[in-house]
């Protein structure tokens, strides 16, 4: 028999460092009129979100109820990043029915889950202006969260939709036009977000111009093409090089106004950093302390720092040595009071400043960290101009 040992040291275990969460996913989410069923076997309620990898496709049958939404799944998994090649994710489904709207069904989703990127509605053209004003009011009161895409059935007529009505000034909102019968253009840009590696290197690109096998353009004149341009309509087009056609994704327009990211990608960009930044600094703060002083400041910064900023220098969501207009550098030296401030853009892709403050919280008062972020989004060249000059 013998004095038990804890009397005098005492050794508690735990795993230190470990992540609560993990890195953003910007997948898409679909909402269909089609059964589904879970993976327990069970048909899907109105609302619940049922998730599709690539490597399930030879048993959609068992889980897609609809051939449409099979067609759009076998679609979604077929696009690919441009070197280095990347495929998505995954997909999400979530049913809605008579007695549950689409737009309420994707409410009660998004309660649950907030795991996604871009999200579209089966059918949402023809919904009524009720829903429209539901969905556009829900939608609208989160900021670059998550990219609606509103598939279209025909290029004619589209300034007198409700649904175009509706939505054409609503941010991080995006019209696709999808007019050949079994082809989900929606897919396109939604799968190459989810595909697009955010933390690789090199791997950030634009989503016009790219291609994908066995999608038919569904513009094919200059006519179509000005019109859809000018409604900020995207859609998949035919042009020639050489006599010899070339089809491609365009423009990757988003909608909303001048404070708005309005590309796809940057939204998507935005979309990562965002999340990888928020999901870091809750890691901190559970597994660890963020004391308010000058080393809590240090220690944010630095978590942004060797977080997100670099792995977005890395990928290209953010770019050095992007030339800035008088009224940007204006702009930057307003929100930061540093006249280096646009100087350190230019050089450095971002400003970072983080402080510490002082609130008071239902009586109680509360340390409070506050840090702004000035980065330079990836712009990509989208047209070239030339002159050739021969003496």
């Amino acid at each position: 028999m013998a004095i038990s040992q804890t009397n005098y040291v005492d050794i508690t275990s735990a795993v230190a460092g470990a992540s609560a969460t993990g890195a953003p996913s910007l997948q898409h989410r679909r909402m269909t009129s089609g059964a589904l069923t879970n993976l327990n076997g069970t048909p899907a309620v109105a609302g619940e979100v049922v998730t599709v990898t690539y490597g399930m496709l030879d048993i959609l049958n068992d889980i897609l109820g609809s051939s449409a939404d099979r067609a759009f799944a076998q679609q979604y998994f077929a696009v690919k990043t441009t070197a280095p090649a990347n495929k998505p994710s995954s997909l999400q489904f979530v049913h809605f029915d008579e007695d549950t709207t689409a737009v309420d069904a994707y409410i009660l989703s998004r309660q649950a889950n907030k795991n996604f990127g871009t999200f579209s509605i089966e059918g949402l053209q023809n919904e009524s202006q009720t829903e429209l004003t539901k969905l556009k009011n829900y939608h609208i009161s989160y900021n670059v969260l998550h990219q609606l895409y509103i598939e279209l059935d025909n290029k004619t007529g589209i300034d007198s939709l409700p649904v175009y009505t509706t939505f054409k000034d609503v941010p991080m909102t995006g019209f696709i036009l999808s007019e050949t019968a079994g082809e989900y253009k929606t897919v396109i840009p939604a799968a190459l977000i989810d595909a697009t590696d955010f933390e690789g290197r090199n791997t950030v690109n634009q989503v016009m111009y790219r291609q994908v096998s066995g999608m038919t353009p569904d513009v094919d004149n200059d006519i179509d093409k000005f019109r859809l341009d000018g409604q900020l309509v995207n859609y998949y087009g035919l042009t020639s090089v050489n006599a010899t056609p070339l089809s491609f994704f365009q423009k990757g327009n988003l909608m909303g106004g001048v404070a708005d990211p309005r590309d796809m990608m940057v939204a998507a960009c935005e979309q990562w950093i965002k999340g990888k930044i928020a999901s870091d600094l809750i890691n901190t703060l559970v597994a660890s302390r963020i004391p308010a002083n000058q080393d809590g400041r240090t220690r944010i910064s630095s978590i942004i720092i060797n977080g997100a900023i670099q792995a977005s220098l890395r990928s290209g969501a953010i770019i050095k040595l992007k030339e800035l207009t008088q009224l940007q550098k204006e702009v930057i030296y307003d929100m930061t009071g540093d006249e280096m401030a646009a100087m350190d853009v230019f050089n450095n892709g971002y400003w970072l400043d983080v402080e510490i403050r002082t609130t008071v919280v239902d009586g109680v008062e509360e340390k409070h960290a506050h840090y702004v972020l000035i980065y330079s989004k990836a712009d990509f060249v989208r047209k070239i101009v030339g002159s050739n000059n021969l003496i």
